[in-house]
């Protein structure tokens, strides 16, 4: 460290020589008499020190720079690689993401809030539903030691096989092709949550707090969604487990107690919806099958 101490004096003593038209001496203690009250000094004091022990690890930078050297080469000597450590390093910093608002994950939300984008959230819900049913069938369901049979779980895994299971972004797509999108006073308030804080959601006088009103449906909608993907994910690791273990240390409700939670969690998204088009939507399924 007393090395690295000592070379930093000596670079910024130079930067001090060549800029000021005058040379400074080398010595340690005229260096720090000279310079440690001079504030471009201590900045840059701080700067190299930090960055010092980076930059000597580099190679092809061992040599000392003299004093008497131009300006170009003293610009130079600082800057590799000492100020270009703390370009790359102030590079490499993660920068802050909000997370109140869904990130898009390429859902077309050219037809959002219609029948037709609703119909594919209502046929995985009834999906779930002829699965929970074929679980809860206890002379089906149940093997002779009280565990789920692997013939239900082929025959489930049938019943599931349009759903996305293991696919986070494609299953969350189906819903947001649906959804409310994010509106612009969401945005507003998201990327200004400081300022509507501490103002109290002020938005001029004599008008309402921004933050007044109900809760958007997209809000809701967006709970509700994560809601059954959790839910979801979580019965197909225990169907995963059954079906590649055979079953045999799979209990009946290990797979029954999420996939009630996730059934739940789409009756609540689906009551955001129009009573109308979930008729509608089941009407298309129904035609559709036969």
């Amino acid at each position: 460290f007393e090395a690295v101490f000592h070379r930093t004096l000596l670079r910024i003593n130079c930067f001090f020589s060549v800029f000021n038209k005058r040379r400074v001496s080398t010595k340690k203690e005229s260096s720090s008499a000279q310079c440690y009250n001079n504030p471009l000094f201590m900045f840059l004091f701080i700067l190299i020190t930090v960055c010092a022990p980076i930059s000597a690890l580099a190679p092809g930078h061992k040599k000392h720079l003299p004093c008497g050297s131009s300006r170009r080469d003293v610009l130079k000597y600082l800057s590799i690689p000492t100020v270009a450590t703390v370009t790359v390093q102030l590079q490499t910093l993660k920068a802050a993401e909000a997370s109140n608002l869904p990130k898009s994950n390429g859902a077309d939300l050219s037809k959002t809030g219609t029948v037709e984008t609703l119909v594919p959230i209502i046929d995985i819900m009834q999906r779930l539903v002829a699965t929970r049913e074929r679980l809860s069938s206890a002379t089906n369901a149940k093997s002779v030691d009280g565990h789920v049979s692997k013939g239900v779980l082929q025959q489930i895994s049938i019943i599931l096989e349009p759903i996305p299971l293991y696919d986070e972004v494609a299953f969350k797509k189906i819903f947001d092709a649906y959804s409310d999108p994010v509106s612009y006073k969401q945005k507003f308030m998201d990327s200004n949550a400081f300022l509507v804080y501490y103002s109290k959601g002020f938005d001029g006088p004599g008008r309402p707090s921004i933050e007044s009103g109900d809760v958007p449906i997209q809000v809701l909608q967006y709970g509700e969604r994560n809601d059954c993907w959790t839910a979801l994910d979580e019965f197909a690791a225990e169907f995963k487990y059954a079906w590649d273990t055979g079953s045999g240390d799979i209990e009946l409700q290990d797979m029954l107690n999420p996939l009630s939670r996730c059934i739940q969690a789409f009756e609540n998204y689906t009551a955001l919806a129009p009573v109308s088009y979930v008729e509608e939507a089941t009407r298309l399924l129904v035609k559709s099958s036969s």
